[in-house]
């Protein structure tokens, strides 16, 4: 096992939290793939990927950002409660600890 650090726990929040953040967006990715603007730029020959950057991602950017938040907001207290059980490691320094007040 790996020591809990905040970035290790950052990243197991992220790998536990993709469907959360899936579910959230798809609605958002269908809707963007049936406008006339995206079916036009298919019809004139531009490739899945410059759609998907220009039109999908542009859509999505701002919920991504916000479920992006929450999941870092998360990632910080499950860190700081691990920590304040006891179960993180001593040698680094958490959320939880008095050095940050």
């Amino acid at each position: 096992m790996f020591p809990l650090t905040p970035t290790s726990v950052a990243f197991i929040f992220g790998i536990l939290s993709w469907p959360y953040i899936v579910q959230a967006l798809l609605p958002r990715i269908k809707q963007v793939l049936k406008e006339l603007y995206v079916e036009a730029a298919q019809a004139i020959g531009a490739s899945r990927k410059r759609i998907a950057l220009k039109y999908v991602f542009s859509s999505i950017k701002q919920p991504l950002l916000a479920s992006a938040t929450i999941i870092v907001a998360q990632a910080i207290i499950a860190e700081a409660g691990i920590s304040l059980l006891g179960l993180g490691d001593p040698g680094q320094v958490s959320w939880a600890s008095d050095e940050y007040k």
